[in-house]
């Protein structure tokens, strides 16, 4: 079975991609094993093949989760992560249970002043990711994309939504539900130990802290519009 990370950027979705790498590893799915036999490669994290957004620059090796389905035992977990919205051959994974998906969300504005920042520490650190991201006004660009591209996934079976404030506030909730829907059982010391896993570019922002860095006349309305079409 696959089980699948897609994050907007911003929303935290590292700390997901890790605790699921994790409780995969408990069920005793060696994710090095999988990823090698599987002929994925040790990266597992990608762009996506069949997408509806960002056709035009999609790399070689793009994944084609149908044809993983096809390459992995059932009884194996082989956890991957993705920015890319749902793929028109995917959707049959999700209906037959091949395939669990983890959906991070985070307040349009926050995440784009999270990466807003990011793209000033990259400049300042002379890193190349997000270096590319030099005004909030493109971070905003950016995260309407991810807001579309967030609206493919959820509605649909096997999808599971974990937002910033439940990672950020009840992180223990946030692995009870990951442990229940990979069929790992609780244990008190597991759940602390993986709640306190913290990936190299964690986001320790507040909510709401887009809207008072930013002084923008029409701040509202960008919410308004990127928001609309992930609202449940």
């Amino acid at each position: 079975m696959i089980v699948l990370q897609y994050g907007m950027q911003g929303s935290a979705s590292s700390w997901v991609f890790n605790v699921l790498k994790e409780i995969a590893e408990l069920r005793g799915s060696s994710q090095y094993e999988i990823l090698s036999k599987s002929g994925i490669g040790q990266r597992a994290w990608r762009r996506l093949k069949y997408v509806r957004y960002g056709t035009h620059n999609i790399p070689e090796d793009a994944w084609d989760l149908c044809e993983i389905s096809n390459l992995i035992d059932d009884k194996d977990i082989v956890v991957l992560k993705t920015h890319s919205d749902l793929p028109s051959n995917a959707i049959e994974l999700l209906l037959k249970d091949k395939m669990k998906v983890f959906v991070t969300m985070r307040d349009p504005i926050d995440a784009a002043w999270s990466i807003y920042k990011k793209g000033i520490l990259a400049r300042e650190l002379g890193k190349n990711q997000f270096s590319h991201i030099n005004s909030f006004e493109h971070a905003l660009k950016i995260i309407k994309t991810d807001c579309q591209k967030t609206s493919t996934w959820i509605h649909n079976k096997n999808v599971h939504i974990v937002t910033y404030e439940m990672i950020k506030y009840c992180p223990e909730a946030c692995v009870k539900l990951m442990m229940n829907c990979l069929g790992v059982g609780e244990s008190e010391d597991a759940i602390n130990a993986l709640s306190t896993l913290v990936p190299g570019n964690f986001s320790t922002g507040e909510p709401g802290e887009g809207y008072k860095n930013i002084d923008h006349p029409n701040i509202e309305g960008f919410f308004n519009s990127m928001y609309s079409s992930i609202k449940r």
